[in-house]
């Protein structure tokens, strides 16, 4: 199944990369662009959507569309971007990339 998706930013939009978007346990950052941070971490895309569900609201995030293959969350602060790409090979594995745009 493809999932498709498309986001229309703000041309005055600020993108941030916000330091305190929690991640799931074991997750390791990999080198990436200034406009997002990519991690990667053991098991599936729904596992980690799993966690951002239980963890977000905590810092309050409030969930605004999504499901497994990602989602955005809004805060006061920021509206961040999670993305949950499976990662190819015999270990369930997934990519977690954060983008953010500043909340206006």
């Amino acid at each position: 199944m493809l999932d498709v998706g498309v986001r229309v930013v703000r041309s005055d939009a600020q993108r941030v990369v916000p330091t305190d978007i929690p991640l799931p346990p074991g997750a390791q950052r990999l080198a990436g662009a200034a406009a997002s941070t990519s991690y990667v971490v053991s098991g599936t895309p729904q596992q980690a959507a799993r966690f951002y569900h239980a963890e977000m609201p905590r810092l309050g995030y409030r969930h605004v569309h999504g499901g497994d293959a990602g989602a955005t969350w809004q805060g006061t602060r920021y509206r961040v971007y999670v993305r949950l790409d499976p990662v190819l090979g015999t270990q369930a594995t997934t990519r977690i990339v954060v983008t953010a745009d500043s909340s206006s």
